[in-house]
């Protein structure tokens, strides 16, 4: 026992412990440290025996906690606190302070206080987003971290072992202290900037080894993000329950997972009895596989699938729906599940076929009238003698064969609202190369692209071509020189690229246009006058050639106002 009786077993035991540790007499003054406290706060020992401790290392903000500290150790009680104190450059460092009285023969002689560094575990603290503090009284914060000192606009200095002052985080501390349960609660709280938010505070009490409260730390984690996500869920789940249209939700293998009532009322199934089976059990078209494989290709590439389709119910009756597919994503953008929506469009697709019935009836008579129209003309003329009576009888007749040949294209389509105005104006170049009788030569040329108008726009291209044709046989080409076989008259349909224009052009290379004569200007007849009008109906550019031949040229809007939508088919968005 020899060795504990020698002062330098002690000393060696001192300098050996692996924290920084001082001895300080009970005035706060330093009588000595160990080799760890001169490397971690940077002071060497023979220049601070006998100096101040506080005055060393306390920072200025941290000076009146430092005394109280002492007092209480001074007064024989023993005290664990995290604080901050100061690196001999100046630099803050982050402690555990441990400190003990020491009493020689019943009376307190000294202090020994020991300083663990904590900087990795604050980096730690502070690094997350959650509020951390403990309280070893329940009105006196202890330590804090980053979260909760920005969420009060306060540094952690200011906080750390002052009264809370905000109620919030006062309520029910004594409670805790005084019961030892732990508790959890969902406040609303304002932060420094005024903004209202959700915490769910949890208070934890620590017992030491004899069963009491050492501390209790407190957690708050803000909610309110999710519980806006909870209710905006809530909403959306009782929109998609009380939808009238039938919802199918699909894993991303494209697997049925949820049916919303309306669907399962629709289709006739319950969620149960087709869950983890293909939507394709809903599809009675004919190439049912080929349009599922579609479906499947264009959701799976992230897009929106819509389309018409024939479905079919659990009872085996089947009928029309608008469906429309899309992608559900998380939050990096992953698809994670599709969902269905459907409309069955049965009543509406009963309604569209009885309109277009109604408006192929309203077309075949107006086609009849037309018809009758133009046989009348040409009976008057027949039976005119002034020959400018029979002339303007013949013009006449012309353009109300303009607007039949829409209504007889019309007729004859499917679709009883757009017009292939290609085919169409084939059909009245050859009409009024018929009409003519003439030896000229007729040439019209387009792109082979398909070009489809609404009804108002082919009658007025129609028309135009209808007034310029006629236009060039009666003025560019005499009678006289008719039978010049090298006269020709052009009409051509140019396709643009997508979002510009299409362009119709009428040339012919015969007697030049007087350069007086503009269409809508001073004396210009009445077809020129026309072109004009028209060219303006369609919001297109009309513009004049004068060079080896003459050419008139409209520049029309590739989808001019008005133009009808083809019926939908299955296809992407």
């Amino acid at each position: 026992m020899e060795p504990f009786n020698n002062p330098a077993f002690f000393y060696q035991l001192f300098q050996g412990i692996s924290e920084a540790a001082a001895v300080l007499d009970g005035q706060d003054r330093i009588i000595t440290v160990n080799r760890r406290f001169e490397s971690f706060y940077g002071y060497h020992r023979d220049a601070i025996t006998g100096r101040y401790i506080n005055d060393l290392i306390v920072p200025d903000a941290q000076a009146r906690e430092a005394e109280a500290y002492s007092r209480i150790v001074l007064s024989g009680t023993p005290l664990s606190v995290n604080a901050i104190r100061r690196h001999a450059d100046g630099t803050p460092l982050e402690v555990s302070i441990s400190a003990q009285p020491i009493f020689l023969e019943g009376k307190q002689e000294a202090l020994f206080v020991m300083y663990r560094d904590i900087t990795d575990q604050v980096i730690l603290l502070d690094s997350i987003d959650i509020h951390i503090w403990y309280l070893a009284r329940p009105d006196t914060y202890g330590a804090v971290n980053d979260a909760h000192a920005r969420f009060l606009g306060r540094s952690k200095g200011e906080i750390q072992h002052q009264p809370i002052e905000q109620p919030l985080f006062r309520e029910g501390n004594r409670e805790v202290f005084s019961s030892g349960t732990e508790t959890t609660e969902e406040r609303w709280a304002e932060r420094a900037d005024g903004a209202r938010r959700l915490l769910k505070i949890t208070k934890k009490p620590r017992f030491d080894r004899e069963g009491r409260i050492k501390y209790v730390v407190c957690t708050a984690r803000d909610t309110t993000e999710e519980r806006d996500q909870e209710n905006s869920l809530r909403l959306l789940s009782s929109m998609v329950e009380r939808s009238a249209d039938p919802m199918v939700r699909t894993d991303v293998n494209h697997r049925i997972t949820y049916m919303n009532p309306a669907a399962e009322t629709h289709f006739g199934w319950t969620t149960r009895e087709v869950a983890g089976k293909s939507p394709a059990i809903f599809n009675a078209e004919e190439q049912a596989e080929a349009i599922q494989q579609e479906i499947l290709e264009t959701i799976k590439s992230g897009q929106t699938y819509q389309g018409r389709l024939r479905n079919r119910r659990k009872d085996g009756s089947t009928f029309m729906a608008h469906i429309k597919i899309s992608p559900i994503t998380d939050r990096q953008g992953e698809i994670i599940g599709f969902v269905d929506i459907q409309r069955d469009i049965s009543a509406d697709q009963e309604e569209l076929e009885t309109r277009d019935l109604l408006l192929k009836e309203v077309q075949h008579r107006v086609k009849n009238n037309l018809a009758t129209v133009v046989s009348l003309l040409s009976l008057q003329a027949t039976q005119q003698d002034d020959s400018s009576v029979t002339g303007a009888l013949e013009d006449a007749r012309r353009r109300i064969e303009a607007v039949l040949t829409v209504y007889e294209s019309l007729h004859q389509n499917p679709s009883t609202e757009t017009v292939h105005l290609p085919s169409y104006l084939e059909q009245i170049i050859q009409k009024l190369k018929e009409s003519f009788a003439s030896p000229l030569s007729f040439c019209f040329r387009w792109d082979e692209q398909d070009v489809i108008v609404d009804s108002s726009t082919a009658i007025a291209l129609g028309m135009i071509v209808n007034e310029l044709l006629t236009n060039a046989v009666k003025h560019a080409f005499p009678r006289q020189n008719q039978n010049n076989h090298t006269g020709a008259v052009e009409v051509s349909l140019e396709t643009p690229p997508p979002g510009t224009r299409h362009l119709l052009r009428v040339s012919n290379n015969g007697d030049p246009l007087p350069d007086h004569l503009e269409p809508g200007g001073p004396g210009c007849g009445l077809g020129l006058t026309l072109v004009h009008s028209l060219a303006q109906k369609v919001r297109g550019v009309l513009s004049i050639h004068r060079e080896e031949e003459t050419s008139f040229s409209v520049a029309f809007p590739a989808q001019p106002p008005g133009t009808s939508q083809a019926p939908l088919r299955q296809g992407r968005s």
